[in-house]
């Protein structure tokens, strides 16, 4: 990715239902701002999409490791991850 080209990145997943899908988040304008898109298997809405301020991306890469720890610790004490 060339540095004035604005940075996207997806996700593939497959939904508990068997569909493929992806999150992606992309960057949008110069201040840091981005949109985050899901893609769902709803055929009324096939994705949802949210764009957020700049502020909210510390928020949501502090609340992704924060689930993430909680996870790996209930995985090591031998709990079922629901």
């Amino acid at each position: 990715m060339a540095i004035n080209e604005p940075f996207e990145r997806s996700i593939p997943y497959t939904h508990a239902v068997g569909t493929s899908e992806s999150i992606t988040v992309s960057e949008v304008g110069r201040g840091h701002d981005f949109r985050l898109t899901v893609t769902t298997p709803d055929k009324t809405a096939s994705y949802v999409s949210v764009y957020l301020e700049a502020p909210v991306l510390d928020a949501l890469i502090d609340a992704l490791l924060d689930l993430k720890d909680a996870c790996d610790r209930r995985q090591h004490h031998g709990r079922p991850i629901l």
